[in-house]
This record gives C-alpha cells, structure tokens and sequence, in this order.
C-alpha cells in the first residue's frame, strides 16, 4: 500500500493546467493529477484526517528528503496509515481462515 497526499498548487508553479499534485511518502518528487470531472477536490482525495500541516510536511519529504526533521509529522502520519493496513490485512487474513 502507498500513502498519497493531495495538494492543490496553483496553475504558475506548475506551468500546467493540473491543478492537484501527489505527493507519495517514501518517494521523490510530485506528480500532476488529471482531474476528470469537476466535483474532484483535494479534500474528497485525502483522509479525512489529514492537516494542512501534515501536507506541509509530505511536500518538504517529497521534495527535499523523507528524513528531514521538517517531513516528520508525515511520516509519522505514513508509517501509521501502514500500520493501520496492515493489522486490517492481518484481521481479515485471520477471519477468512476461521
């Protein structure tokens, strides 16, 4: 499983008419979201629990290092999102066996 944040940027940073970009923990760099329809929104993308500081966070991770103090609060919210799957994988792995 990946963990993907949402942010929007506006249309001159990007050069584009990709008005979201994605950002992926662990990994370098974002990429532009094609937006298909126009009910789409950072928010309807993102966990529900997800701050604006925590996608402060994924962007410094995705552009500069994961490691970085400063990409922290992502991380930390990543590695807990993986977690979370896991242990639903594992609950689910558990009942189909039973």
């Amino acid at each position: 499983m990946r963990i993907t944040f949402y942010k929007s940027k506006s249309v001159y940073q990007l050069q584009t008419e990709t008005k979201i970009v994605a950002f992926v923990y662990g990994e370098m760099g974002y990429w532009p979201v094609p937006i298909v329809g126009r009910d789409i929104t950072v928010s309807s993308l993102n966990y529900a629990d997800m701050t604006d500081e925590i996608l402060e966070s994924a962007e410094v991770g995705s552009m500069f290092g994961w490691d970085l103090p400063l990409a922290q609060l992502a991380k930390d919210y990543a590695e807990r999102r993986l977690a979370e799957s896991q242990n639903k994988e594992s609950e689910n792995e558990k009942n189909r066996i039973s």
